[in-house]
């Protein structure tokens, strides 16, 4: 590994990026320099030191390619031995040919060496070899194009306009070199703007108006102030019009591609829209349960793309395990349902779950239903409403924002306005009993899914809130593959029954203060002193649920129990 590079080293990355300017540098000076310098032999011009370090740049790349480690079908080899093979293999002759002086060779082979005439004009073709280093162009593109930091667009206009200059470009060299072959006589397109002239014209200007006749060409305006005149002018103009004609379709293919695909999504989204429309008036909803349904179907668009079954789909099953673990594994085993749980156990059932996006006010769970799914949520923020009642949370919630320890939310109840502040746990709301907040890695609804009975509370979203959730069907083929694992689910869950009155009532599980805004009465409670909760009616009812919770629990773990033994 001595004098080895890597090809993820700093300095090599630094030294890569010299190559990339210095084959753009080579696209656009190499013909201007064979068609518009007088005397490209000599260093009396800065046009010849410019291709002297071009030369000397893509020599020392040469060397740097045989000390250069490379990735060969994913494995990195730095061995000299094979990266010399490997480098004569691949690009080794393209690179030679890129830096090797073939027009000295036909110069001197034919004894044309140290002259100055249009005579050997023609030599300079000999350097166009010089050309093939835009290989690595092809390389820059392709890194830029699969780099999730670089805008797509906006790469494909840069590029887009970079091969329209050099295409432009080197037909302007090409049309002003043939014309200087024959002297700009008056038989070229340029001799009899040369003759008429009395003034002097620069390089530059002659660069210019050849460039000018060939946008105008690319374009398809045809002014009609330049055209060929000889047979090869003719030849040539006809080969770039035609070679035109397939840049510009690939430029607008490839633009055309990217505005479609964005139009393509709107417009299936505006499709969806207009048939949920035209759904809602058949059935006469009224406005505000159409307008949750919108709300639903735009996040769905929204998401759609990068949804866990839409991106992992392209993965092996260990990658997407690997995946799932990595997003959902913490949640997951931080649930009281869940510990003790074998990771085999875990991994199937995060298989069998799939990801779901609520909506804010969207109902997850409705009080009164047998649940057919079970939900862990593992994003945002929703509500619990137990029992038969009506807060003013419900109308009057109007903005969450989500800090780094703390949320706050802000509502109106009569005619006060109260924000509140509270850690990320789970408690219940002091101004109404029958409410409270659940944020991540809380499951949903796991009483009602086991024991299949009606679900005693409500869960209303009230931000965007992203659930884990396995149905009835999955879970029994889970049951059946793992039926040790489901054992200590129920047992799990048997002793969350038994712990519900001390969760509701212990002072220790948060608190939360009052702030009022906008001049209301300061009003704070803590823990949950002003609580209506604690009235005896409420404890009794409390108790009546847990009791029948339990027995429904125990009945189901016993039939369990009977249909494993």
């Amino acid at each position: 590994m001595k004098n080895i590079f890597f090809p993820f080293s700093f300095y090599y990355k630094i030294w890569w990026v010299v190559t990339i300017i210095g084959a753009i540098a080579t696209s656009f000076f190499l013909p201007y320099s064979i068609a518009f310098e007088e005397d490209y032999r000599s260093l009396k011009d800065a046009g010849a030191i410019v291709e002297l370090i071009l030369e000397c740049i893509f020599s020392i790349d040469i060397l740097v390619n045989f000390n250069l480690a490379v990735y060969i079908e994913g494995r990195l080899i730095f061995t000299r031995s094979e990266i010399v093979q490997h480098y004569f293999n691949d690009m080794f002759w393209v690179d030679l040919c890129s830096v090797f002086p073939f027009e000295y060779v036909m110069l001197w082979f034919s004894g044309s060496l140290g002259q100055s005439s249009n005579k050997v004009l023609i030599f300079g073709i000999f350097r166009l070899p010089r050309l093939l280093r835009l290989h690595r162009l092809k390389r820059f593109s392709d890194i830029m194009q699969y780099d999730g930091h670089v805008s797509f667009l906006w790469f494909t206009m840069l590029r887009n306009t970079a091969a329209v200059l050099a295409f432009v470009h080197w037909e302007a060299c090409t049309m002003y070199f043939i014309a200087r072959l024959n002297d700009f006589s008056e038989d070229t397109w340029l001799g009899p703007l040369v003759m008429t002239e009395n003034q002097d014209r620069t390089t530059f200007d002659l660069y210019l108006t050849s460039l000018y006749y060939n946008i105008v060409t690319f374009c398809t305006v045809g002014y009609g102030d330049f055209s060929p005149v000889n047979s090869i002018e003719k030849l040539i103009g006809s080969f770039f019009m035609l070679s035109n004609i397939i840049v510009a379709a690939w430029i607008i293919g490839s633009i055309t591609l990217l505005i479609v695909k964005g139009d393509e999504k709107t417009g299936q989204y505006r499709d969806s829209l207009d048939s949920l429309q035209q759904y809602g008036h058949m059935h006469q909803f009224d406005d505000q349960f159409m307008m949750m349904l919108k709300s639903q179907l735009k996040l769905g668009f929204q998401n759609q793309e990068i949804s866990d079954e839409q991106v992992l789909k392209s993965f092996p099953s260990p990658i997407r395990r690997k995946i799932l673990r990595k997003l959902y594994l913490e949640p997951l085993l931080q649930t009281q349902l869940m510990k003790g749980m074998r990771p085999q156990f875990v991994d199937a059932f995060l298989a069998s779950c799939k990801v779901e996006i609520f909506a804010p006010r969207e109902e997850i769970v409705e009080r009164g239903s047998i649940l057919s799914d079970l939900y862990l949520l593992v994003g945002g923020v929703a509500e619990v409403t137990n029992y038969e009642s009506h807060t003013d949370l419900e109308h009057g919630f109007h903005e969450y924002a989500d800090d780094d320890d703390s949320i706050k939310i802000r509502f109106e109840a009569g005619d006060c306005k109260y924000l509140y502040s509270f850690v990320k746990q789970v408690f219940i709301l002091p101004c109404a009993s029958n409410s409270s907040f659940i944020f991540s890695h809380s499951v949903i609804g796991e009483i009602g899914f086991f024991t299949e009975s009606p679900q005693q509370e409500s869960v209303t979203c009230l931000t965007v809130c992203k659930t884990l959730t396995i149905s009835q069907s999955n879970y029994k083929m889970l049951e059946n593959d793992h039926p040790g694992s489901i054992g200590k689910i129920l047992k799990n869950l048997l002793a969350k029954v038994e712990e519900i009155p001390t969760e509701l009532i212990s002072p220790g599980l948060s608190s939360m203060v009052a702030h009022p805004i906008d001049g209301a009465d300061s009003k704070i409670y803590s823990n949950y002193g002003g609580v209506s909760g604690n009235s005896p009616s409420y404890a009794r009812d409390i108790n009546t649920i847990q009791n029948e919770t339990l027995d429904s629990v125990k009945e189901c773990k016993f039939l369990y129990w009977l249909n494993h033994h």
